[in-house]
Order: C-alpha cells, then sequence, then structure tokens
C-alpha cells in the first residue's frame, strides 16, 4: 500500500488561534471590568465565568499554537495502519488489524469518524490528563475512544472515510 499523509490545515489553526485571544480578552474584561460595574448578577459569578474563560480559551489558544508549528502531518496512513496527529485526543499509532469497525457521526455541522478497535482500554491507559478525560468520554458516548475529524486536516471527509474503510478490508 502506498503510503498517505495528509497534512494540517495551518488556516483553520491560526483562526482558531485567533478566535481563542479573543475569548481570552473577553473573559479578562469580564473579570477586571463588567463583572463590577452591573448589578443584575452577582459578581463572583461574573469573575468565575472570566477566569473560566481564560483558563480554558487560554488553554485551547495555547495547543493550537502547538499545532501551527507542529511539522508532522495530521494523518498517515500506512501498511501498519493510521498515525493521528490531528487533534487533542491523538492517540498515535492506531494498527490496521486492531480496527474492527467504523463508523461516521455527526454534532451540527462537525462530522468525524469512529474508529472502533480492540482493547480501547489500551488506548485510554496510555493517556493522562485532560486527554484521558476526552478519551473516556469518547468512549462512554460511542463506544470507543478514538475519532478522527477533517476540521484541522486538509483534506475532503468523504475522501478520508473511504480511503480508511478500503484500508481496513
Amino acid at each position: 500500500m502506498q503510503t498517505v499523509e495528509i497534512p494540517l490545515n495551518k488556516n483553520k489553526i491560526f483562526l482558531g488561534i485567533g478566535i481563542s485571544l479573543l475569548f481570552v480578552v473577553a473573559g479578562y474584561f469580564i473579570y477586571t471590568t463588567i463583572a463590577d460595574q452591573q448589578q443584575r448578577i452577582d459578581p463572583r459569578i461574573l469573575k468565575s465565568v472570566g477566569i473560566l474563560g481564560i483558563i480554558f480559551f487560554g488553554a485551547m489558544g495555547g495547543y493550537g499554537i502547538k499545532k501551527a508549528f507542529d511539522t508532522k502531518p495530521g494523518l498517515i496512513m500506512t501498511d501498519e495502519g493510521v498515525f493521528d496527529n490531528s487533534s487533542a485526543t491523538s492517540v498515535g499509532l492506531i494498527p490496521w488489524s486492531a480496527i474492527y469497525y467504523i463508523r461516521t457521526e455527526q454534532i451540527k455541522s462537525t462530522r468525524f469518524i469512529l474508529l472502533f478497535v480492540e482493547n480501547p482500554e489500551n488506548y485510554i491507559s496510555k493517556a493522562t490528563g485532560m486527554k484521558k478525560l476526552l478519551l473516556k468520554g469518547n468512549f462512554s458516548m460511542y463506544g470507543t475512544p478514538i475519532a478522527i475529524s477533517t476540521v484541522m486536516l486538509q483534506y475532503n471527509f468523504e475522501a478520508l472515510e473511504k480511503l480508511i474503510a478500503e484500508r481496513i478490508k
């Protein structure tokens, strides 16, 4: 089989960084100004919202900056398997022999490919921190920890789905 390398979509990554930065600024503004200048909502609640916004979107922006300078492809398909490097829940190499089923799901306008693998707990147990929580969430919602989207890839969704389906046969 021919190796297929699919690059990350740097334009979408930089757009995400910009949006994250705007939300960090908004969180800061809520914390430092709005919370104390309004009288409808308890300022402690708004300050908490501001801090949570700064933390969450700061982390997303930091991850985006890391991805913006990542020179590795977002997805690599070889004879061994598929190597996912496209998201925060990427688990690395997934051998073709471990994949027994694929399914497409959609949340709003975002579609993703679920890879059902033997021993999904192995992929979850290798992860740590927030990544482990995200993988557990995927597993409890879909029955597999592994979901691949083309949101951060320079590739057509239907073409990727077809390519993966052909490789696991």
